[in-house]
């Protein structure tokens, strides 16, 4: 369950994890080989591309483990740990309950009526090595070398 919101200064995202069970071996850029949730923004929408383009941000999270914080990092562009973005969370049996906010300042082009491309993807490793990925709405197929997602607009305030 993901849950999206927005403020002129902060781009939210609340939501429920489930997963059997949390692997939280690596830290800083390698989050992503164990249990992690990661977020891509194409904010001009020309597809996704790992070669540094600022409009092409990917920031995941991943429960630090029992009584640890909560990791994320920023590839792309930025390749470190965002000072700004805060992440929070915990674990409520099998699920975990998260929080992240993002400053708007790092998603060049989110603004009100104007679409972007987004996606979501859950990166999910188990002990005896199995694991798997479940992405929302993404196509790979289409261009080799570049990722195409789902649209995302921000809404204003109703009238």
């Amino acid at each position: 369950m993901l849950y999206l919101g927005w403020t002129p200064e902060t781009f939210y995202l609340a939501g429920i994890l489930t997963d059997d069970e949390l692997v939280a071996r690596f830290h800083g850029r390698e989050i992503s080989k164990d249990d992690c949730l990661e977020v891509y923004w194409d904010l001009d929408r020309d597809g996704f591309r790992f070669d540094g383009n600022p409009r092409d941000v990917q920031i995941g999270i991943a429960p630090g483990g029992p009584q640890q914080p909560w990791q994320v990092w920023a590839w792309g562009s930025m390749q470190q740990r965002p000072e700004d973005v805060q992440v929070a969370g915990r674990a409520v049996g099998g699920r975990y309950l998260f929080e992240l906010g993002i400053p708007m300042r790092l998603l060049p082009g989110l603004a009100v009526g104007t679409p972007v491309a987004f996606s979501v993807a859950y990166h999910d490793r188990d002990r005896d090595g199995e694991e798997g990925k479940l992405h929302w709405s993404i196509d790979t197929a289409s261009h080799p070398g570049q990722i195409f997602f789902g649209h995302l607009a921000l809404e204003g305030p109703s009238p």
